[in-house]
């Protein structure tokens, strides 16, 4: 079977998507910015007229942006172009995830930290722990710097050391201040061009060149391993997952994902885990062995009898897992004898109608066609019409039926998408056709009065929705990342 596993999103759904994550966080002016850059790159005179707005505003919206690394800017003959980076906007949509699996994972003061650097963008080391302390001020400074080392070991800090147009803005704005309005990189370009007084070059000259920035997608590869130990947990036993995990453990540690594990490496990582159901290093092999055969080739021995090597089978991962969210959303729409029809059918290629009957166990030969045609409609399965050589009758030619599995995943990506962008638009909507009432303060005394205890209860409503959609685009997002094959991991 083909696997897709590329970086696909269609278009025009991740623009909506993009400009509406925008717009929440930096408003409609940035969003506006963000929404001419994705068409593709522009110099400032050029975007300015495009998004009919200010010279100003644009440049405050480009710093923002390339504040966020939601953009870039390259030096041409004509001068600079600005480049919108979509795919790190709609990785922001998991930011939620992450900060939680930092916390669970690594430590609080790490999640706080973390959060800090997703506000603020490309920041220093010392802001970073000024902030912290500010939100926490019971948190010794010692165990801040602890938790950020421990952000960098995982990837989820990186070093960024900006070019001499980016030192003067990236200096220029003040960690902590929720609106920045400070020279971009143009102006920052003009200055260095003009030949300033030598006040001002020492000064641009002492700034510290090195800030640091977040990554997310170092933490795909954590989402995707515990989705196999899950996977392997639910396929096999919970000895089978505890082997599982000490085999991604050892390979985190390792510089490359597709490198060779031993059995050895293997069975000394797990004597190192608590609760362990693996007594022995024979059972570690044996599972190992298990693994590689029959938990859909996950795990592929490369060499050696006995105690040999294995290495992490991508292509079986990313196919399990798009499989899987293929299965829920049948299992959720149709039901069971869809769902079994589907299996059928994507298992052996290229069934006709009755082998499908009789193999699905369904008595009635039509409720085979109608099940059939129902997924048919729904985009998931296709089928070939081949007729016999003795006439071109339709009644009388035989049906292959098979499914594409790429464009269920691309039918699959363009409706978790637009729902996304859907919930977000109706968010919006709400929020601003009650902006007076959920910016009022909650009253103190609300017992005698029958109108403040209406709006209680309505700004109460209100949030719940919030909360319920804000879940969903969750939802929706982790649907998003497995079924574009954890390409970002």
């Amino acid at each position: 079977h083909f696997v897709m596993a590329v970086d696909w999103v269609p278009c025009e759904l991740a623009r909506r998507v993009v400009r509406l994550v925008v717009d929440q966080q930096f408003g409609p002016v940035t969003a506006e910015v963000a929404d001419k850059l994705f068409s593709g790159s522009l110099p400032l005179a050029r975007l300015t007229r495009q998004a009919k707005a200010s010279p100003a505003q644009t440049r405050d919206a480009l710093l923002v942006l390339l504040q966020h690394n939601y953009a870039r800017y390259s030096e041409t003959d004509k001068g600079l172009v600005y480049t919108l980076l979509s795919a790190n906007i709609l990785v922001s949509l998991r930011q939620p995830r992450c900060l939680a699996w930092v916390s669970q994972n690594i430590d609080p003061i790490a999640a706080t930290a973390l959060e800090c650097v997703l506000l603020e963008g490309k920041i220093q080391e010392a802001d970073i722990v000024r902030l912290v302390l500010e939100r926490t001020p019971d948190t010794a400074e010692s165990a801040v710097a602890k938790s950020i080392s421990a952000l960098k070991r995982h990837g989820l800090l990186v070093q960024f050391t900006p070019a001499k147009l980016e030192v003067a803005a990236l200096a220029a704005a003040k960690p902590g201040d929720k609106r920045r309005r400070q020279d971009s990189v143009e102006s920052a370009q003009d200055n260095s061009k003009r030949q300033r007084s030598s006040t001002d070059t020492a000064q641009v000259t002492q700034i510290p060149a090195t800030y640091w920035e977040a990554s997310l997608r170092s933490l795909h590869t954590y989402f995707r391993d515990e989705w196999i130990v899950a996977f392997v947990k639910r396929k096999i036993d919970a000895g089978a997952a505890r082997v599982a995990k000490a085999f991604l453990s050892v390979l985190a540690y390792k510089s490359s994902g597709f490198a060779a594990v031993t059995a050895t490496e293997v069975w000394q990582q797990l004597s190192r885990m608590e609760q362990t159901d693996v007594t022995s290093s024979d059972a570690a092999i044996e599972y190992l062995d298990v693994l590689g055969r029959d938990c859909c080739k996950m795990f592929v021995r490369t060499s050696g009898a006995g105690q040999g090597t294995y290495a992490l089978n991508t292509s079986a991962i990313v196919e399990q897992a798009q499989l899987m969210v293929v299965e829920e959303v049948i299992f959720e729409t149709f039901g069971p004898k869809q769902l079994r029809l589907f299996r059928l059918v994507y298992n052996e290629k290229h069934m006709e109608q009755k082998q499908l009957s009789t193999k699905a166990n369904v008595a009635n030969f039509k409720d085979t066609r109608i099940e059939l045609h129902k997924l048919l409609l729904a985009n998931f399965l296709t089928f070939q019409e081949v007729s016999r050589p003795s006439d071109r009758g339709m009644s009388r030619a035989y049906y292959f039926w098979s499914a594409d599995l790429p464009a269920v995943i691309r039918m699959l990506l363009e409706k978790c998408l637009t729902t996304q962008a859907n919930l977000m638009t109706v968010m919006k909507t709400q929020r601003k056709a009650h902006e007076r009432l959920l910016s009022k303060p909650p009253p103190e005394d609300i017992a005698d009065d029958p109108v403040a205890q209406a709006e209680v209860e309505q700004c109460a409503q209100l949030e719940a929705g919030f909360k319920k959609m804000t879940n969903a685009i969750m939802q929706l997002d982790e649907q998003v990342m497995v079924l574009r094959g954890f390409s970002q991991a």
